[in-house]
């Protein structure tokens, strides 16, 4: 068919129309020759049938009488029949009786036996028998063939004439196709000439003629059109390219009036930054300047004996210059985001002591207000980490702070987990969750938008310039993380933050790691925590774990006396009792009175801890020989060193007598390679203020350090030729010589000297930036004014560790132990669980009762495996279940062993798994009572 592609379109149709006449024609003639051949055959058999019947019918005396002759004769009378070859009369047993052939008939023209009646066509012959019947009775048989030449000369004449009319019908079609053709294609041939004259000369004003309204007129219409249109687009774009340049010169005036214009709002937009940045400088060293003498003489003041009155006014008059700085610096903060003037230090830093000194910082508000702040960081979080401390330390303090604001009772929770962790990256995942109002679900979207609060009315109770969650944002976002929130009205908020941080090579290890334990001498000692609130019993457990201590952790001071008892009776002491503070029913110090007044318990080493007491609890302490009384939270580093230290001098005590000690520390120091150099700085003041000048020598002296003043540089200088110092607190702006110009001289001078005295920058300048130009100055640190006192001796403890002892802050936690059997399972508390609704009760407990042999098998087969993280999934699973239940004995000894079970202790798990199971199996039959009385 390759070849009916390259035929012109004029010879496609008159083949087209050709093939559809021939084909048409010889299925004509083929139908009609069919028909005329099955029209004569049937014409033939009926004739031969009649033939027989006839002489049938004339032989049948010839047969009863067995007059062959006769039937001879009879049969004889097809010779008038041309087309018959044969003929034969058989006997009623079937035997020839009377034959006729033709004579160029062969030899055998009939059957030698009679056939059954009917009709027989053969290649050449056809061939009927019919009986010979007389009164009803067959007497004989009939067989007449008959040849075929009739009907195929009369085919073979029909095909010839056939032929003849095809021929001619042919002619006529193609004498038709080769005229009507044209019709259609002229027009296309036409339309292509037009289109190749187009293609060739590049000449848009030809158009093809148009012949008709059909398809190829509407064809020919539409590259009419289209030439049209492209005649008209080449005349516009030349008389465009004829007008193109004085358009091209006009355009540039244009734009080079239009760059002018930019360049001088360019430059109004620099100089109004400028300003705007230098107007935010000055303000910030002008309010902050006399702030910081407000406040720092406020704090010094409060540090002298005054009545309650004074005193009230006064720390009234400090929280009011603590607020007017935090809205300076939600300000300032903010100024710098929208400038994109804030950068981010890279430097190495201890992720632990952060949160201590944010902890402490927030901790003053939160047990002002009765509240429980707790700081869990988990193991697997790197103890070292390279980032920007002080920002991750602002986002945690503005959270925190919010925190202890919008909650009137119960706690405030800083979890820190580890997202991702990788080669030299971590991905940190910070929440503070805490009991407050909550938030409506209407406020959480615009949450973290400038200037906005989740009440905005003009009575809310709590404040706030709205920036501190939007600055938290965008330095989260700086910081390679996001935040966000979930909150439910009226039960809480949490919020959540992530920060990718480094990860030193060398300092890589986790917390678990990094915090090694008490002296193997310590480890496996039992330690009793009686703490009501359940996060401080869970975290200050894993803690002590982690230590290789053996935790057990009650929920109050009668559930502490039953432990105590039990351990004497199976001869297994405590060796160290942690007490919390504030319980209801039995306070701290009403326990370990109780306690001290027990036999064999006597002797224990105690420790009391609480979220904030009261003057004259740390002699109360004291009286009653307790080892230590410590603020909460505590960090893993501290409770370390504060057990080692409360355990062994328990120890030593027991040797000679077990007096009590004469001076319990509220907090230990930390230990150290060399011993603690406990000489005071020499420290050279540079100030020109007055105000801050005293305020800050008494803030100094009165940490027994030794304070020279110098009014500018050039004093400063002059000091330095009359004496050594350890250390300068440099002002920057200063009259006659300000503290970049004297630090740049005193660096000089020490290139040829040798020896680097350290520098820090103490000032008002607050702006981004400032800190950079400070240390690229020369100077080793830097304090913002107004001075934070906590922030000031904290910078000191860096540069000078081993003269000032270190401080720690924030952890509890813990888990309980199994309560006598008795108190398997606290029926009220339970029916309580399911607001006293039966059908509740007996839904629930049928469902545990189903549930329980699939969760045992679950964690016999984690354990069976050694699959520590499953085993710890199924122990947190089942205890969530038994809490729900009240079943407080068993819920105790799974929250042991999914703690164990983290820190991957198969061996002491399965005892805990032992213990457990024996647990469920007395709560079981427990539970079906319960239900039977419920019913």
């Amino acid at each position: 068919m390759k070849f009916l592609h390259r035929l012109s379109i004029r010879r496609k149709l008159t083949l087209i129309m050709m093939l559809t006449s021939v084909v048409a024609l010889l299925l004509a003639c083929g139908a009609f020759v069919t028909y005329e051949q099955v029209t004569y055959g049937k014409t033939m058999t009926r004739d031969l049938t009649i033939l027989a019947d006839v002489i049938g019918t004339n032989s049948t005396a010839a047969l009863t009488f067995r007059d062959p002759d006769t039937a001879r004769e009879q049969v004889r009378a097809l010779r008038a029949q041309s087309h018959v070859v044969s003929a034969c009369i058989y006997r009623q047993d079937g035997t020839p009786f009377a034959t006729y052939r033709r004579d160029d008939a062969p030899a055998a023209a009939w059957p030698e036996r009679a056939r059954a009646e009917g009709t027989r066509l053969e290649r050449d012959y056809l061939s009927v028998s019919r009986r010979i019947v007389l009164e009803g009775e067959g007497i004989g048989t009939i067989y007449i063939r008959s040849d075929l030449d009739e009907m195929r000369g009369r085919v073979r004449r029909y095909g010839l004439l056939m032929l003849a009319v095809l021929v001619l019908a042919s002619l006529v079609a193609l004498a038709l196709a080769s005229r009507l053709q044209s019709l259609i294609s002229d027009p296309v041939l036409a339309l292509a000439g037009a289109a190749r004259k187009v293609t060739e000369e590049r000449d848009f004003s030809v158009r093809a003629v148009k012949r008709g309204d059909d398809e190829v007129g509407r064809l020919i219409d539409g590259f009419n059109e289209m030439l049209a249109m492209i005649q008209f687009r080449d005349d516009q774009l030349r008389q465009h390219q004829v007008h193109l340049e004085a358009e091209v010169t006009a355009r540039t005036q244009e734009l080079r009036a239009a760059n002018a214009d930019l360049t001088v709002a360019r430059d109004r937009a620099e100089a109004g930054s400028r300003a705007k940045s230098e107007f935010l400088a000055n303000m910030s060293h002008e309010i902050r300047t006399p702030l910081n003498g407000v406040i720092g003489m406020t704090e010094l003041a409060l540090g002298t004996a005054l009545t309650d009155e004074q005193r009230d006014y006064l720390a009234t008059s400090r929280a009011s210059a603590d607020t007017l700085l935090s809205v300076i610096n939600d300000i300032l903060d903010f100024s710098k985001i929208e400038a994109g003037r804030l950068d981010l230090d890279s430097v190495e830093y201890e992720l632990e002591s952060e949160i201590d000194t944010t902890l402490k910082t927030v901790a003053l508000r939160a047990h002002q207000k009765g509240l429980e702040l707790l700081a869990d960081i988990r193991p697997e979080v790197p103890a070292r980490l390279v980032g920007d401390p002080d920002r991750v330390r602002q986002v945690l303090i503005n959270l925190l702070g919010n925190a202890i604001k919008f909650t009137d009772r119960g706690e405030v929770l800083l979890r820190v987990e580890l997202d991702e962790g990788g080669e030299g990256g971590a991905l940190l995942h910070f929440s503070v969750n805490d009991t407050g109002v909550g938030i409506p679900a209407a406020k959480i979207v615009s949450i973290f938008e400038a200037f906005t609060q989740a009440d905005n009315s003009t009575t809310r109770r709590y404040g706030g310039t709205g920036l501190g969650l939007t600055i938290s944002k965008k330095l989260v976002e700086m910081m390679g993380g996001r935040i966000w929130v979930e909150s439910v009205e009226g039960r809480g908020t949490t919020f959540h933050f992530t920060v990718l941080s480094g990860v030193p090579d060398l300092a890589s290890a986790p917390l678990a790691a990094a915090t090694a334990a008490v002296p193997p001498d310590l480890a496996g000692i039992p330690v009793l925590i009686v703490d009501d609130n359940a996060t401080n019993r869970r975290i200050l457990a894993e803690q002590l774990y982690r230590l290789g201590l053996r935790p057990i952790a009650v929920e109050s001071g009668r559930a502490a006396i039953m432990e105590l008892e039990r351990a004497r009776a199976t001869r297994t002491p405590f060796g160290l009792i942690i007490v919390d503070y504030h319980m209801p029913e039995m306070d701290g110090f009403m326990l370990a009175e109780r306690i001290q007044s027990m036999r064999d318990v006597a002797g224990a080493t105690i420790m009391m801890f609480t979220s904030g007491g009261q003057s004259g609890d740390a002699e109360r302490c004291r009286g009653l020989g307790l080892a230590a009384f410590v603020t909460k939270p505590i960090s893993q580093k501290a409770l370390k060193q504060l057990v080692t230290q409360a355990v062994t001098a328990s120890r030593a005590r027991d040797v000679s007598t077990r007096a009590p000690l004469k001076e319990t520390p509220k907090m230990p120091p930390v230990p150290s390679n060399a011993a603690p150099d406990r000489r005071p700085l020499r420290i050279l003041l540079v100030e020109d203020n007055l105000v801050n000048q005293r305020m800050t020598v008494i803030m100094l002296q009165k940490r027994g350090h030794l304070v020279s003043v110098a009014n500018d540089g050039e004093e400063c200088l002059a000091a330095l030729q009359r004496g050594s110092f350890d250390i300068i607190l440099m002002d920057v702006h200063m009259p006659k010589m300000g503290g970049f110009e004297a630090t740049q001289a005193i660096r000089a001078s020490e290139q040829s000297s040798g020896g680097h005295l350290p520098i820090v920058a103490l000032t008002a300048l607050a702006m981004a930036g400032d800190r950079d130009a400070c240390l690229k100055a020369g100077m080793d640190g830097y304090v913002s004014k107004p001075i934070n006192s906590a922030e000031l001796f904290g910078t000191l403890e860096r540069m000078f560790p081993n003269r000032a002892g270190a401080e720690v802050l924030p952890q509890p936690a813990a888990v309980p132990r199994l309560r006598p059997r008795a108190e398997i399972l606290d029926v009220a508390r339970l029916e309580q669980n399911m607001e006293g609704d039966p059908d509740t009760l007996r839904e629930i407990v049928e469902l545990y009762l189903r549930d329980l042999p699939g969760r045992e098998k679950e964690m016999l087969d984690s354990l069976a495996r050694g699959d520590a993280p499953t085993l710890a999934r199924a122990a947190h699973t089942l205890k969530g279940v038994l809490l729900s239940l009240a079943a407080a004995p068993a819920a105790d000894v799974a929250m042991r062993l999914e703690i164990v079970a983290r820190c991957a202790n198969l061996t002491e798990a399965a005892g805990l798994v032992t213990e457990l199971r024996q647990e469920l199996g007395l709560l079981s039959p427990a539970l079906r009572d319960a239900l039977r009385k419920a019913a």
